[in-house]
């Protein structure tokens, strides 16, 4: 059973980076489809690619790294990370505040792919 909502903690504050993360994720993929055609050369240049990362350390290579974070193929694939973000993420932003959660998301994010 996938869950509805957090049960574990009641949190008294707004999660204001939880959901400034799901707005970021939903306007970028709003972008995605915007693209029609030219979404799969989109994906290449800022989509997270492996063989590129290992092939040396560039601006360009670092900065999809956290582009890849906020990219989604599909609208499946969307739905199913916003739902556990919106889910888990108010209670463990309660438990860490705002700025902590924001930081480790993204270097969570970022490490996670390199």
């Amino acid at each position: 059973m996938l869950p509805v909502i957090s049960h574990e903690v009641r949190t008294r504050s707004w999660p204001y980076a939880t959901v400034a993360l799901a707005g970021i994720a939903v306007v970028v993929f709003a972008f995605e489809l915007s693209l029609g055609g030219g979404l799969p050369a989109f994906l290449v240049d800022w989509g997270l690619s492996p063989a590129r990362t290992r092939a040396g350390a560039s601006a360009h290579g670092v900065v999809t790294v956290i582009t890849s974070m906020f990219l989604h193929v599909g609208p499946v694939h969307l739905i199913g990370n916003l739902w556990f973000l919106l889910v888990f993420g108010d209670a463990v932003e309660h438990a860490l505040g705002h700025r902590w959660f924001l930081g480790i998301y993204l270097l969570s994010g970022f490490f996670g792919g390199i």
